[in-house]
């Protein structure tokens, strides 16, 4: 009699012990569930080696049904340039830089990638980045060819990765972003270094390369004067194709064969993205080379004479 009651309590006992365990996973499951759901929007601004500015924002709903979405993008992008995943979600662009996203239920992730919209005065690029209030975090990462005359005046933090300066800019912030690009030199091909010479670089503070760029000092103010006057006195057509590379030139090519091309008309001659494809022709119209004209709800691209 005593052994029966006492195997009915490790028996009891063993059931409450699985019951426990099986609460326990659920909650744990429950937390991840609850982590993933709350996961923070982000902006990705990169300022490519060619001062091209491109836009890439990883958005997370709050809701699981079907909804429609009204952000505030944080840079002026290129219309016609918008992409977005999945294809379900259907973006119209509003004034004010307000996107629009038609938002289908289940869609837990919205991927947006842009090229930004760029102007230039006097040889200096500019462009206008804005922390939406959406947004966990925006980082902009710089290219060393790129030479900012303008800091945000709040930075939550500056590191270095490969040929970029990457920046965590503070919430509620702007920064209007101005800044050259360093003249392309032609150098002989460098000697192989000794063992002392490929140590030394490994000894180095990477966070002192960071500031050279960034810092407000006299040596940076010397370079970017310098950089921005070689541009300045460098704008004669056949001085600016220096800047050109070979797919700038096939796309110049064509509408140069065409004497006036649509962005279709240039896709279907040279078999770019569509992404790829303007965010050449900006720089190149940012640049003068080319022009742009409206006719019939169409845009024509044209090689501005000089």
């Amino acid at each position: 009699m005593v052994q029966n009651s006492s195997y009915r309590g490790r028996g009891l006992y063993r059931v409450l012990y699985r019951i426990s365990m099986i609460v326990f996973l659920l909650a744990i499951l429950s937390s991840l569930s609850i982590l993933y759901s709350q996961e923070t929007s982000r902006v990705l601004v990169v300022v490519g080696g060619d001062g091209v500015v491109e836009v890439a924002i990883t958005l997370y709903p709050s809701q699981s049904g079907e909804e429609i979405i009204y952000i505030d993008l944080p840079v002026k992008p290129i219309p016609g340039s918008i992409v977005v995943s999945p294809i379900d979600v259907v973006p119209q662009l509003l004034s004010n830089d307000t996107l629009a996203l038609l938002k289908p239920a289940g869609v837990q992730r919205i991927d947006i990638s842009y090229v930004a919209s760029i102007s230039i005065s006097g040889g200096v690029l500019s462009t206008l980045i804005k922390y939406p209030q959406w947004a966990g975090n925006l980082t902009v990462r710089i290219h060393r060819n790129v030479i900012p005359i303008t800091i945000p005046d709040n930075i939550s933090s500056i590191r270095t990765f490969g040929d970029y300066v990457i920046i965590e800019m503070a919430r509620n912030t702007m920064w209007n972003l101005q800044y050259v690009l360093a003249p392309q030199q032609i150098t002989s091909p460098p000697t192989p270094p000794t063992q002392q010479q490929a140590v030394q670089p490994q000894q180095q503070n990477p966070q002192i390369w960071a500031l050279l760029p960034l810092a407000s000092g006299v040596a940076v103010a010397g370079v970017a004067g310098a950089a921005a006057y070689f541009i300045i006195t460098r704008r004669r057509m056949g001085d600016v194709l220096e800047y050109l590379d070979n797919i700038d030139k096939e796309i110049l090519g064509v509408i140069e064969k065409m004497g006036e091309a649509t962005a279709r008309d240039i896709m279907d001659a040279t078999r770019l993205p569509k992404t790829t494809l303007y965010r050449r022709l900006n720089k190149m119209i940012k640049m003068g080379i080319i022009g742009a004209r409206a006719r019939g709800g169409v845009t024509y691209y044209y090689v501005i004479k000089k």
